[in-house]
C-alpha cells in the first residue's frame, strides 16, 4: 500500500453504546428495586439482595457485562478503501477487491419505528456461499458508512 492509499481509507468501529446503556439501566433498576425492598429499622437502611428478581438482574447485569467484554476484545471495524473493503473481528481481516465483488445491495427497512430509516447493505461475493449483511447503524459514523457503500456500489456498476 502505498500513502495515498492509506489517507483514503476510512474506518468505521462497531458500535456498543446498547451494552453500556443496558449495563446502567439494569444497575440503576438493581439499586431502586433493592432499596424499595429493604427496611429502615433503628436509622440503618437494610437491603436485601438474596431475592430471586435481585439475583435475575444480577444476572441479566454480569451477562451484559461478558457480552461487552467478548465484543470489546473483537473490535469489529470495517475499512473501506478506494478499491477494497476489509472486514475485521480481532485479529481476523478478510479484504475483498471491487473486481470480487458481483453486487452490492443497499435496503431500506421502514418496519423499525425508532429511525426513518433503517438501511442494510448486502455484498454478494462469488468466492462465499452467502452474502455478507451490514446493518449500517450498528456502526459510528452510519451516514458516512452508507455514502462509502453508495460509492463502492457505483464502483461495482462500473466494472
Amino acid at each position: 500500500m502505498d500513502n495515498n492509499e492509506h489517507i483514503a481509507e476510512k474506518h468505521f468501529l462497531q458500535r456498543l453504546d446498547f451494552y453500556y446503556q443496558t449495563t446502567a439501566i439494569y444497575s440503576i433498576v438493581l439499586l431502586a428495586y433493592s432499596l424499595l425492598k429493604g427496611t429502615i429499622e433503628g436509622g440503618k437502611v437494610t437491603i436485601s439482595i438474596i431475592d430471586p428478581i435481585s439475583i435475575l438482574l444480577a444476572i441479566f447485569i454480569i451477562g451484559t457485562l461478558i457480552s461487552l467484554a467478548y465484543n470489546l476484545s473483537k473490535r469489529r471495524e470495517i475499512i473501506i478503501g478506494s478499491d477494497y473493503i476489509i472486514f475485521r473481528a480481532g485479529k481476523k481481516r478478510k479484504k475483498y477487491l471491487i473486481s470480487e465483488i458481483e453486487k452490492i445491495s443497499i435496503t431500506v427497512d421502514r418496519a423499525v419505528r425508532f429511525r426513518s430509516k433503517f438501511r442494510m447493505v448486502l455484498i454478494k461475493v462469488p468466492s462465499r456461499k452467502r452474502a455478507v449483511w451490514i446493518r449500517l447503524t450498528s456502526y459510528h459514523n452510519d451516514k458516512e458508512l452508507a455514502e462509502a457503500m453508495i460509492e463502492l456500489k457505483r464502483q461495482v456498476g462500473r466494472q
